[in-house]
């Protein structure tokens, strides 16, 4: 789902996307994939989703290369 800007996880606000609902406020700014796969995750009673750009920091090399080996 292209959004025309990509919503990532970068230094500025990784800790405040850290915070148990604050997808809420930055809804509209995801992608419908993302949008998507949070509801179903929801609707099955997932606990957890992994989203590479929303838990890696993309502007953060250390982190990048620590979550992706």
């Amino acid at each position: 789902g292209n959004t025309g800007t990509v919503f990532q996880a970068t230094k500025a606000n990784f800790q405040e996307l850290e915070v148990p609902g604050s997808f809420i406020r930055h809804w509209e700014a995801l992608s419908m994939t993302v949008k998507d796969a949070i509801l179903l995750t929801e609707k099955l009673e997932i606990p957890f989703l992994w989203v590479d750009r929303l838990c890696i920091v993309q502007d953060d090399e250390n982190s990048m290369q620590h979550n992706i080996s």
